[in-house]
Parts: structure tokens; sequence; C-alpha cells
């Protein structure tokens, strides 16, 4: 009898430590109404960004930019956001074009860069692009070699987006609202600019200078390739605030049920 108590209480102790321990994935939630990473293993630097209602309607839980060069998010230069195989999510509104700037006719969502170059050279990025009205994501081993994949439909602004684009050591793909967009053949692997950062809404160029303006909110990094159940996992994925509500009172029932055991 000893033993079975021991055996059930060590199962309902890891069932309340799985919502304790330490995610893996880096993430940018916003959900505590703070621009800050969930688990403070980097810390982003928010320029002219305000906190605003997510796509749930919980207030101060998304990011907004203003569409001008003083308006960006800025997620640091960590390696942990920078994998060789891997995953970026992220949800986004975006009002309306921004047609200030110059060079490259696309407003950016996300980017980091390969190298001191001006033109290809992006690690990944993934932006709006004026004159096909489509979102598209790119990656750049040089001038010889780019995969650039656009999604099916024409961007409708000031609709939520989640946006997904994943990679390996052969391929990558490009997901919006769960839905596989392209895939294509990767033949070189990623290269990042050492001490370049991550960045949200701003190309972070002087030739190609260009800025969004809209909302931008739970921002993750996976290092391996998502597979396409587990990008639709993250696109269904329920309003926080209830789920963490949810998980609130169900440890503490848990807690009053070890409690019980361990007094019979």
């Amino acid at each position: 009898m000893l033993q079975i108590k021991i055996t059930i209480i060590l199962f309902l102790f890891s069932f309340v430590c799985a919502f304790s321990q330490t995610d893996s994935t880096i993430i940018f939630d916003f959900n505590t109404g703070e621009i800050k990473e969930k688990n403070n293993r980097i810390t982003p630097k928010a320029i002219g960004v305000s906190l605003v209602k997510d796509r749930f309607g919980n207030e101060q839980s998304a990011a907004y930019l203003h569409g001008n060069p003083s308006s960006y998010l800025n997620l640091g230069t960590s390696s942990l956001l920078k994998p060789i195989y891997g995953s970026i999510s992220i949800w986004v509104n975006l009002d309306r074009h921004i047609y200030a700037g110059k060079g490259s006719e696309a407003n950016p969502i996300i980017s980091t860069k390969n190298g001191i170059q001006d033109d290809f050279n992006y690690a990944y990025n993934l932006s709006y692009d004026f004159k096909s009205k489509r979102l598209f994501a790119i990656s750049h081993k040089d001038s010889t070699q780019e995969i650039n994949i656009r999604s099916e439909n024409e961007f409708l602004f000031n609709n939520w987006y989640h946006l997904v684009f994943t990679f390996n050591s052969s391929q990558f793909a490009f997901y919006i609202n769960g839905k596989l967009q392209q895939t294509a053949s990767k033949q070189f692997s990623l290269n990042y600019l050492t001490g370049d950062s991550v960045i949200i809404g701003n190309s972070a160029s002087k030739k190609n200078d260009r800025y969004s303006q809209g909302t931008f909110d739970d921002i993750q990094f996976f290092h391996h390739a998502l597979s396409p159940s587990e990008v639709l996992e993250l696109y269904e994925a329920p309003n926080p605030n209830k789920t963490k509500q949810f998980i609130i009172e169900s440890t503490k029932y848990i807690a009053i049920v070890i409690i019980f055991i361990l007094i019979i």
C-alpha cells in the first residue's frame, strides 16, 4: 500500500511540475503586460513600442509598432534566436502599407542577417511585398543561392495572421494560419552574422530602409523543424489567460489531493 501511495504522489508531483518547468522554446508573448522573454533567457529592447490588445482582446498583451524608423523590437543577438535547423512562429496584424523609406519595396516583419553586404544578406526574413501584395519568406546563402517562398493569397490588412517558417538540412517551408503555403529545396546551411540582432518591424539596413506598422505577438523560436501538426497546434492555441487560470486551478486541486493522500 505504501508503495502505491508513493507511486501516486510521484505521478501527481510530476504532473504539477510539468506546468512549472522551463520550456526550451524561446517565447516573447507579452502576456504579463511586459516586453520580455517568457523565461528571462533573453532581454529584448523595445524602441517606440506600445502594448495593446492581443488577438483575444487581452489588454496590454501584444506589441504595437508605429511604422517609422524609431519604432521596432530588437530581440537581441543570442544564438538561441539563430538555429541551424529550426522554426520561427509569429502572430501579425499589419495596419497598412508603409511606403516611406527606400530600397526593397517590402515592409519587414522579422529578420536577421548572414553578412555585412547590402544585398542577399538575410539568414532569414519574413516581409510583406508591395507589388505582389503577398507575404514572403526568404533565406540567402549569398548572391548565388536564395530561397523565396510567397503566400498563396494576397495579404489583408487589419487581420491577424499566424506565420511560421521551418527549415532543416534540406527543406524550407512556410505556413500561414496552419496551412502549408509552399516548400523549397534548401541546399545550404544557414549562416548568421555574429553580433547582428533579430529585428521585428524594421529592415535595419541603410540601403533597404523599411519598417512596418501593426501588432506583433507570440514570437517563438524552436530548434527543430516543426511538423505540420505542431504548426496547426500553435495556430489553434487557446487564449493564454484562460489556459493559465485553468492550470492554476488544476494545480491547486492536485495539491489538495496530494495532501489528502499523505494524511490517510
